[in-house]
């Protein structure tokens, strides 16, 4: 299944931290402080502490948008066996059955869906925090506004585009099945 940490279970379903998770961390967060620091111009400690808040809500939400996923499979009848978070040092896998029968593809749909759906909710939430923060600006804006902006154009859009190992390649891959493209 994986080779990563068992961190614990969410709805019945494990979930595990690969080594890219952590290198990643350390790696997103550096990063994070920099741009913070030499980019938007916020102090040191500011910055570093902003870094590791943006890291963090990147995990959170690529956590969340898993769980949106182990949500929609459930309801499916045909659920995941675990979560996994750290391929490529930021990305998270749902993990199905490696026997999993042949599926209908509106399951598949309905599965790729839930992440997407659970995203565009934490934007919905995050953007008016970001609002309401940006006339102080700093840190926790910038954060904020990241946040909204990765739940949306990241994780929520990607629904509409077929990368190949995303949610928009099932949708599509779905799409051209059903019209016959």
């Amino acid at each position: 299944m994986t080779n990563g940490i068992r961190a614990g279970r969410v709805l019945g379903v494990p979930v595990f931290l690969e080594r890219g998770f952590f290198i990643g961390f350390v790696l997103f967060s550096a990063a994070f402080a920099w741009f913070g620091a030499t980019t938007l111009g916020l102090p040191p400690g500011e910055a570093i502490v902003g870094g590791l808040a943006a890291e963090t809500l990147l995990w959170l939400s690529e956590f969340l948008h898993n769980v949106g996923h182990a949500i929609a499979a459930r309801r499916t009848g045909w659920p995941m066996i675990g979560i996994s978070l750290g391929l490529m040092l930021a990305l998270g896998r749902s993990i199905y059955p490696a026997d999993e029968p042949a599926l209908p593809s509106g399951v598949h749909v309905r599965r790729a869906l839930g992440g997407p759906l659970v995203s565009l909710l934490i934007a919905a939430l995050l953007l008016p925090v970001a609002l309401a923060l940006r006339p102080t600006g700093g840190a926790p804006f910038y954060v904020a506004a990241f946040g909204a902006g990765l739940n949306f154009f990241v994780y929520t859009l990607q629904a509409l585009v077929p990368l190949g190992f995303n949610d928009g390649a099932v949708i599509w891959r779905a799409v051209r099945e059903r019209f016959r493209i």
